[in-house]
């Protein structure tokens, strides 16, 4: 089974491509659902949570509010480090698991999302890396708009992942979301052919 790493800046239009994949009936897996699946459903995480910021971090039905926990760690260094100690290990595992059940169903492409995937270390799971890719301010704007953020925590929140400019100079294929969906999706099919013409995905 060929395997497919997706990754990009924030809001850079993963989403835009996981959709058409999944039209095409491409299996995806989601980093960012196994993540919100295993902070609302792993009693480890949610103690190792508490135990380290405190009971703050629950909402009104005592469950883990992840806003609160994005505003704290993405105001430290410090603390984004100790989330993703925590969480990747575990998020490993599950795509493992995911891939594991895909090719013993007889899938032969299967794609991960990952928005973390070299700040994670996760290139070895893959065959090919695919970057979705914005220019700076718009990526910025389209940050803004989607979390109803300020340009200031928008800004942090880019800092605190991998320089787009490294990504796409370590991609095997980079996807430009900066135009229309049509053209989004008109390079996601190009690329789709490609990979049947290598017989990928017979």
């Amino acid at each position: 089974m060929w395997k497919v790493g997706l990754t990009g800046g924030i809001a850079c239009g993963k989403s835009t491509v996981t959709a058409y994949l999944k039209e095409q009936g491409i299996q995806v897996i989601d980093a960012d659902e196994i993540s919100h699946r295993l902070m609302g459903e792993d009693p480890e995480i949610k103690a190792a949570l508490l135990s380290h910021f405190g009971e703050d971090i629950l909402d009104q039905q005592a469950d883990l509010d992840r806003k609160e926990i994005a505003k704290r760690v993405y105001a430290s260094a410090d603390e984004l480090s100790f989330l993703n100690r925590l969480m990747h290990p575990r998020i490993r595992q599950s795509i493992e698991e995911d891939l594991a059940q895909l090719q013993a169903l007889g899938n032969t492409l299967a794609v991960i999302d990952v928005p973390l995937l070299f700040e994670a270390h996760f290139e070895d799971l893959v065959d090919e890396i695919l970057v979705v890719a914005l220019p700076k301010a718009m990526e910025v704007e389209r940050l803004m708009a989607r979390d109803g953020i300020g340009q200031d925590l928008a800004e942090k929140k880019i800092a605190s992942q991998l320089a787009l400019e490294e990504k796409i100079a370590r991609a095997d294929r980079v996807i430009d979301n900066s135009g229309t969906i049509a053209s989004t999706k008109n390079q996601v099919e190009a690329w789709l052919k490609e990979k049947e013409e290598k017989h990928v995905m017979s």
